[in-house]
């Protein structure tokens, strides 16, 4: 499967594989863990695993 270019993902789409990052990881959603900016995470162009697993090394949890 072919992967799709981050600047192709609308804000929704992104937010829901960063979702999908860090349920895969730890088995939760982002709105388990402390609020973040991820408005100015996608408009900044971060893919969605890097900004989950930055979110995830922030609440201190260690993985992938």
């Amino acid at each position: 499967m072919a992967r799709t270019d981050v600047s192709d993902l609308a804000f929704p789409q992104w937010l829901a594989r960063v979702n999908a990052v860090i349920n895969r990881m730890v088995g939760l959603q982002l709105d388990d863990l402390a609020d973040v900016d991820t408005r100015s995470a996608f408009e900044d162009g971060a893919s969605p695993a890097a900004f989950a697993r930055e979110v995830l090394a922030d609440e201190g949890y260690e993985g992938e």
